[in-house]
């Protein structure tokens, strides 16, 4: 939901007045260069199953690939 073709599909489930602001705190953006989620997929020991999208705008094939490689048990399919 972190891309602009999703946003149709989350305002759709959205209701009109929302009771909750839509905000996070700046810090956060301190955290993303430091901690990217490859640099833990080797942690990663149980089975897990990771998908290819034919078209994600967000998560590259090849992320999907260079983390299945890190991770113990991890199936790829696409």
């Amino acid at each position: 939901m972190n891309t602009l073709e999703s946003l149709p599909e989350v305002l759709s489930i959205v209701p009109q007045e929302p009771v909750w602001q839509n905000r996070v705190c700046a810090r956060i953006l301190f955290k993303f260069p430091i901690d990217p989620p490859l640099r833990f997929a080797s942690q990663i020991k149980c089975p897990a199953l990771l998908m290819l999208a034919e078209s994600d705008s967000l998560v590259t094939p090849a992320s999907i690939l260079k983390a299945a490689k890190r991770m113990t048990n991890a199936r790829v399919m696409a």
